[in-house]
């Protein structure tokens, strides 16, 4: 039975002669390996093809990963400079902290500086006190004692009874101006107002004085610790909310921090004093009180 080649397309007679002239014939065996050579070419084709497939997939999906680096790496950059703005920010609040301290250091010690020299002028005028009132004390009694104590009876009449009401009526006239200057305020406001007219100093070296009572008994307090007290129990709540109202309404921050440290100082010598005690805001209160009450000034 005869077979056609397939490659060459020649017809021989059997199956046996078929494979001889496929395996023998040159024409043949060049059509084959012409075909071989195009199959090669076909599968190599389809393996590229394949394989830039494959690279184009994997070049899309590089490309997807880039897109998302860039857009992270943008976030990335966008938050730096949210952080180094803040930095910046942050870093000019704290210079402007440190200047601040440094000023309010200065100006603290400058208050300090203040506060000792008033302290030290207040000492050296109670010395110059002192020793004045210690040489009247020695000075010998001659006849106008006499008449000394005739006025200081003339005086003593003429005075207006000191009760508890004076100290309570008054308080409404106590002003900043007054507690922050502490003794020598409090004085001012003592003998403007609620002491005015009242009391008189016999002996400026005990700080003896003598007043009229409610019922127009002329009582004797020696130091005045008697009349300190009762006036310290009267301004202390008061002193207290001036202070705070002026604390609250100052819109300065430095007077604010300023009138603080001389409030705290203040109350402190208050409360002591509406207790008995002394110390230096009582002893220029006396020392004004007592000057300024003597018979030779009224």
């Amino acid at each position: 039975m005869s077979q056609q080649c397939e490659f060459c397309k020649k017809i021989v007679g059997s199956r046996k002669y078929l494979l001889k002239h496929q395996k023998q014939t040159k024409k043949c065996l060049k059509i084959q390996e012409e075909l071989r050579a195009t199959e090669n070419k076909e599968r190599k084709l389809i393996e590229l093809e394949r394989m830039l497939s494959e690279e184009k997939v994997r070049n899309n999906m590089l490309q997807e990963n880039y897109d998302d680096l860039k857009e992270k790496y943008q976030q990335e950059i966008e938050r730096n400079r949210d952080l180094r703005e803040k930095y910046n920010d942050e870093r000019k609040a704290h210079k402007y902290c440190i200047e601040k301290y440094y000023e309010e250091k200065e100006r603290h010690n400058k208050l300090e500086e203040k506060y000792e020299r008033v302290l030290s002028e207040d000492k050296e005028r109670n010395n110059e006190l002192q020793k004045e009132l210690l040489k009247a004390a020695q000075r010998p009694i001659t006849n106008n004692t006499t008449n000394n104590t005739n006025n200081i009876n003339t005086v003593i009449q003429k005075l207006s009874p000191l009760t508890d009401d004076c100290y309570i009526d008054n308080l409404p006239y106590l002003t900043i101006r007054h507690v922050e200057k502490g003794g020598a305020g409090f004085a001012e406001y003592a003998l403007e107002y609620p002491l005015k007219d009242k009391l008189v100093c016999v002996d400026p070296a005990r700080k003896k004085i003598k007043y009229k009572n409610d019922k127009g008994e002329i009582m004797v307090d020696p130091g005045m610790h008697c009349t300190r007290v009762k006036f310290f129990k009267s301004v202390k709540k008061r002193s207290d909310l001036i202070f705070n109202d002026y604390i609250q309404d100052e819109e300065d921050r430095l007077a604010v921090m300023e009138c603080m440290e001389i409030a705290n100082k203040v109350r402190t010598q208050v409360s002591d004093a509406a207790q008995g005690g002394s110390n230096k805001l009582t002893q220029t209160f006396d020392r004004i009180v007592c000057s300024k009450t003597m018979v030779s000034n009224l």
